[in-house]
């Protein structure tokens, strides 16, 4: 492999991707993207972004307090990632989870907010996918899928969920056009 580690291949095409873009982009990212050098790397480049982080991560508030984000009550948040990184915080609550957003200080402005509401969205339903997964007994559809037997019964319930996650999915989009 020509890159030491998958973090470093990601960030050499978004490096690539900043030359050629006529514009500058709002990095969206889930989770496994929450990391400090992922952030710092985008703040480096002046890459505005929004990033879902874990509830464990610990974040120095601008009063001095250390606190694991997931112990945070819903609402905004400046603090520090270590001790040189900036950034805002902002916690909603989600059907089960709660989202917790990190987002760089140039961020809000009218695109980048429906930005973040698309987000939610697409949260809410993905969060909703997983509960009719649940319900159908398919939480562990993708580890067994190929280690098992052609099974009619396991296929029909995940086609199901197909269908309700397009049907979910044009709704959505439909409704974030009109927004």
């Amino acid at each position: 492999m020509k890159y030491k580690s998958r973090n470093e291949f990601i960030f050499k095409c978004i490096e690539e991707l900043l030359e050629i873009l006529p514009f500058k982009p709002v990095i969206i990212a889930d989770r496994e993207f929450g990391f400090y050098e992922f952030i710092k790397f985008l703040r480096e480049r002046n890459v505005c972004f929004v990033i879902r982080l874990r509830g464990d991560i610990v974040i120095r508030l601008t009063n001095g307090k250390e606190i694991r984000l997931g112990k945070l009550q819903k609402g905004k948040y400046l603090g520090y990632l270590r001790e040189d990184l900036f950034i805002k915080v902002a916690i909603r609550q989600g059907k089960k989870d709660r989202v917790i957003l990190a987002y760089d200080s140039e961020f809000i402005n009218r695109t980048t907010l429906h930005t973040a509401l698309v987000y939610i969205k697409r949260m809410q339903c993905e969060e909703y996918h997983r509960e009719i997964k649940d319900r159908l007994n398919l939480l562990d559809l993708n580890a067994t899928y190929y280690k098992e037997p052609y099974n009619e019964e396991l296929m029909l319930r995940y086609l199901i969920v197909l269908i309700f996650s397009v049907i979910i999915g044009l709704f959505l989009g439909k409704v974030l056009v009109k927004m």
